[in-house]
């Protein structure tokens, strides 16, 4: 296994930088605030708005350009009644070992501007020559709504097999969209996660025609860009998403999405 790949693997697999078009996208923004509905990471409190349903496949062929290092995922997303409910999982591959992930999570709203979520996911880390290990994940998500803007916030706590609680596996996050025109957003958000320093990011979605969909984002840490150009036809769409991590390169994304009502 190369230097690259060694490095790649040491990064946090939560970081949503690894996980889709739209985390990539976005240098990981919507993990905190949005209706996002996708593979990677998300706030669950944002299914309070879903509408309908939709359905995700994702593909990471080639996660920072390594050979044998790819990422998959698909994901199921349905409002009931007062809540919206979706149900996903990711496989990364890397050389002969595997992660596999479950999640579910739910989101109710107490009124229009107000809404809550959790989640649930579990993950499983399978090594050729070691033992298995497995990690749990809780999650609960807070979002506001108000005119223009949505805040949120993020709590997320890792349990990872044979290791004790620890103040330090706890995830956090802060941020705030602005709707600025009918076609423009813009995106600011704080995480802290374990281990890793607290990390801005930033991104503007722009949409100049309703079939077409363009993003730009950055990350300070450590210093990443990432674009993503969307297109939807009828109730199916398609994102691309891309980004320059400056110690190890660039890493593609395609996300293929299905709509209803």
């Amino acid at each position: 296994m190369g230097s690259r790949t060694v490095a790649a693997l040491l990064l946090p697999l939560c970081v949503a930088a690894q996980e889709d078009a739209s985390s990539l996208a976005r240098c990981g923004t919507g993990e905190v605030v949005g209706v996002i509905v996708r593979v990677g990471e998300y706030n669950p409190a944002g299914l309070a708005w879903l509408k309908g349903g939709a359905s995700v496949l994702s593909t990471v062929p080639f996660v920072f350009g390594i050979d044998g290092l790819h990422r998959s995922g698909a994901l199921l997303a349905q409002r009931l009644v007062d809540a919206g409910i979706a149900i996903s999982g990711d496989l990364l591959v890397a050389g002969s070992s595997r992660r596999v992930s479950g999640r579910t999570s739910i989101g109710f709203r107490f009124d229009e501007e107000i809404g809550v979520g959790a989640e649930l996911r579990l993950a499983r880390w399978i090594f050729p020559r070691y033992s298995a290990v497995s990690e749990l994940s809780l999650g609960a998500g807070l979002m506001i709504r108000s005119g223009p803007a949505t805040s949120g916030s993020l709590l997320r706590m890792r349990v990872q097999q044979g290791r004790q609680v620890r103040w330090r596996d706890l995830s956090f996050g802060v941020g705030c969209a602005v709707t600025a025109t009918e076609n423009l957003e813009f995106n600011l958000e704080c995480m802290q996660e374990p281990v890793v320093p607290l990390t801005i990011r930033y991104s503007m979605a722009y949409v100049p025609i309703h079939e077409v969909s363009l993003v730009v984002s950055w990350s300070d840490d450590p210093g990443s860009i990432g674009a993503g150009v969307g297109c939807t036809v009828s109730a199916w769409s398609a994102l691309f998403g891309a980004q320059w991590h400056p110690e190890l390169g660039w890493t593609q994304a395609l996300d293929l999405r299905l709509s209803w009502e």
